[in-house]
């Protein structure tokens, strides 16, 4: 749940909007409790809209990352 609740945060933090994420606990055989959910979300979704950043360009990265490069997703420090 503190990683959920965190990454609303973050969601909130960028614009996108941590109420695009919710996460359900229920096992295989509640079929209706899990339709229910998708119900639910579809129709939270339906209300927000589209994705706000969508269209938008990404913001421009601070000189911090000017010393490394990546190589197969790890980040090497050049120097």
């Amino acid at each position: 749940m503190a990683r959920l609740k965190r990454t609303q945060e973050i969601l909130d933090d960028i614009g996108i909007g941590g109420e695009r994420l919710e996460m359900f606990f229920m096992s295989g055989s509640q079929a209706q409790a899990f339709a229910k959910s998708v119900d639910k979300m579809t129709e939270r979704i339906r209300e927000l809209g589209p994705n706000p950043l969508k269209g938008k360009s990404p913001p421009q990265l601070e000189n911090e990352m000017d010393d490394e490069i990546e190589f197969r997703g790890q980040r090497i420090v050049e120097g």
